[in-house]
Formats: structure tokens, C-alpha cells, sequence
């Protein structure tokens, strides 16, 4: 409960002076449409998942393709019945890939660090290891759900979120709001870019809602940021 006052009056003050809020925006939406899914691709140890259900009463599919933070995403969400957590990463393709696992498992990544990671995140996204996971497409996994249900997508998969849209053109009708992280700087190869995602969603009908705060490198330059997308 204090948790969840200290997230309200947080929420309450960001709006008083105009600021956006993106998890606020979340939570309102969630709440307007209850009979949504909510989709949280890459999922890390579940800090997203708790915000929902916190305020929320929407079913929650969680993605999670890493063992140790699936171990604790599990852990977290134990007591809440209205969440499924999945071992797998969503994509392009079908099959299985290699994991890139870093020092800070919050980067781990399908994509291979570029630059921008290397300069500023130096420590963070230092190489651990690889995992071999299984992956799959967002239709793939849709075309076994029931035609009627609806989501909402959470995307945050360092850099791979365009990979994972790629694999989601049957499912995206059925979609009405995305939220994701957008790459601004070459942080990891073959990443997609905040304006590549914006342009292929908006072929896709869906219109930009807002644009979060930046997270800046420590030379101040903008990395990445969070946006919302409606149908």
C-alpha cells in the first residue's frame, strides 16, 4: 500500500506542473479497458508487471527469455493469479537465437552492442555469456489466443523492438496501444530507431501519443526514450 500511495501522489505532482507521465498513462488506459491483455515483452524481473497489478485488473502475459530473471520475475508475481509468464523471446522468426547476456541483465539483448552502448554504458553492458533461447513471433504465439481478445503491448527488448512489430503484422488490428523503449543513438546493431518505429506503426494506423522523458548518457547526449502509440 505505501508502495502504491507513494507511486499516486508521484503521479499527482508529475501532473500539477505538466509533466508527462508515462506509467500513469498506462495505468489509465489499463483501467479504462480492463478487458485488455496486457503484454509485457521482456519483462526482466517483473518491476512492470507489479505496477499493473497493483492498480490494474487486466490479464498479464509476461515475456522472459532469460533464466535468472525469469527465476525472479516468477518469484514476484507468484501470488497474482491473472499473470502468465512465458520462457521465450518474441521476434521475426521462429526457432531459436543467441542471447547476448551483459554485466547489467537489463541490456541483455538479441542484438549485438554498438557504440553508443560501448562508450557510455561501458560497465553495464559488459559481455557475460550467451544463452541459446527459444523464440517465436508475436503472431505465432496471437493465433492461438481466442480471435476476440485485444492487447496492449509493452515493448522493451533493447534494440529489437522493430524485430519484434516485424513479426506482428497479423496481430497489430488486434493491438490498441503500444508503449515502447526507442533506441536514439546506435546503442546495438540493427537496432530500430524511434523514427523507424514511429513510421511503421503509423502505416499501420496507429497515431503518436506521447513521447517520454529522454535517458541521457553521462556526456548528456539523448540515448533512448518511451512512447505511446493508440490505434
Amino acid at each position: 500500500m505505501l508502495r502504491l500511495l507513494r507511486r499516486r501522489i508521484l503521479r499527482l505532482a508529475r501532473r500539477s506542473i505538466g509533466s508527462p507521465d508515462a506509467w500513469g498513462d498506462v495505468i489509465d488506459l489499463l483501467r479504462a479497458a480492463p478487458s485488455l491483455t496486457y503484454l509485457d515483452v521482456g519483462a526482466h524481473i517483473g518491476l512492470t508487471v507489479e505496477r499493473i497489478t497493483d492498480e490494474c485488473q487486466n490479464r498479464i502475459v509476461a515475456f522472459e527469455p532469460t533464466a535468472a530473471s525469469r527465476a525472479a520475475l516468477d518469484a514476484r508475481v507468484s501470488r497474482h493469479p491473472q499473470v502468465e509468464t512465458l520462457p521465450f523471446a518474441l521476434s521475426d522468426q521462429v526457432g531459436q537465437a543467441t542471447l547476448h547476456c551483459n554485466a547489467n541483465a537489463q541490456t541483455n539483448s538479441l542484438l549485438e552492442n554498438d557504440q553508443g552502448n560501448l562508450s557510455s554504458f561501458p560497465d553495464d553492458v559488459r559481455h557475460t555469456g550467451t544463452e541459446t533461447i527459444d523464440t517465436t513471433t508475436l503472431d505465432a504465439w496471437a493465433a492461438r489466443r481466442p480471435s476476440t481478445e485485444r492487447f496492449f503491448l509493452k515493448l522493451d527488448v533493447q534494440g529489437a523492438e522493430l524485430k519484434v512489430l516485424h513479426g506482428a503484422i497479423s496481430t497489430l488490428p488486434r493491438i490498441a496501444a503500444i508503449y515502447a523503449e526507442c533506441p536514439l543513438a546506435p546503442m546495438y546493431r540493427g537496432q530500430g530507431e524511434f523514427w523507424d518505429i514511429h513510421r511503421f506503426l503509423q502505416s499501420h494506423g496507429f497515431h503518436l501519443a506521447e513521447i517520454y522523458p529522454c535517458f541521457k548518457n553521462p556526456q548528456g547526449h539523448a540515448t533512448q526514450t518511451d512512447a505511446l502509440w493508440l490505434r
